[in-house]
């Protein structure tokens, strides 16, 4: 996350700042911070060694910035594609989070009302019908209808 990040901020200024000698030091000491952390990660004085994943992913942002001036697809994909992704992410958890807060009011209103037939004298044990796998059968109905 952090290797991702620095290398965004560097691709960035790079693309705003017409001073090419400031970029490049930006550019050699966000590399020197990520070298350093698969450095100190590969260490045998750490807890806990870094897995081939992070160092992979930072090995992908290392070879990012060694060759920014090079790839202008690089720097899309970096800037605006993993933006796009992240948007898409979120609006599909925000669609299940919808579909889930209706689930909950539903469920709520049934528990409602199984307590108003149970406080009538229901002898059904607060279940409608009587029947005590009523709920499941009701999460199986919305789950089909809402998801």
């Amino acid at each position: 996350m952090l290797a991702s990040t620095l290398t965004k901020l560097v691709l960035r200024y790079a693309q705003i700042s017409p001073d090419a000698k400031r970029v490049n030091a930006l550019r050699a000491e966000a590399m020197l911070m990520m070298t350093s952390i698969i450095r100190v990660g590969q260490s045998k004085f750490v807890a806990a060694p870094i897995d081939e994943d992070s160092q992979e992913r930072i090995m992908n942002c290392l070879q990012t910035l060694s060759q920014v001036s090079d790839s202008g697809a690089v720097t899309d994909i970096f800037l605006h594609d993993t933006k796009a992704a992240f948007a898409n992410m979120v609006a599909s958890e925000e669609v299940i989070g919808y579909r889930l807060m209706i689930i909950a009011g539903y469920l709520r209103s049934i528990s409602e009302k199984s307590r108003g037939e149970r406080s009538k004298g229901d002898q059904s044990g607060g279940y409608p019908s009587g029947r005590r796998n009523h709920i499941p059968t009701i999460l199986q109905e919305v789950w089909h209808r809402w998801c």
